[in-house]
């Protein structure tokens, strides 16, 4: 009679993201849970390709725990939101019946 053993479950979560459009990534994190010590998990987080305001989900990657387990993952969403910009209106005047000068900024 073989004796099998079985899979252990493993459950993955990605923690939420964000960052301001036109700067970098952060770290793309997670927690596990039932993890036997000593096992370790190797591999990156990857999110869905995109640099315009928005969500993009967080998928595993190339996760792993190797074959001694049977991973779970939940996802989260990476935001990408607006940056703040400044505009200041260059000071202008004209003379009454004078041509309107060119506004700019």
């Amino acid at each position: 009679m073989d004796y099998k053993i079985a899979k252990a479950p493993l459950t993955i979560t990605a923690e939420a993201k964000s960052k301001t459009y036109g700067k970098n990534d952060p770290r793309l994190t997670y927690t596990n849970s039932d993890l036997v010590s000593g096992d370790t998990i190797s591999g990156a987080l990857a999110r869905v390709a995109g640099e315009n305001v928005g969500y993009y989900a967080i998928r595993p990657g190339t996760l792993t725990a190797g074959d001694n387990y049977d991973i779970t993952f939940f996802g989260a969403d990476f935001t990408i939101n607006q940056a703040d910009i400044t505009i200041t209106a260059d000071d202008k005047s004209s003379q009454y019946k004078d041509n309107i000068v060119e506004l700019s900024y």
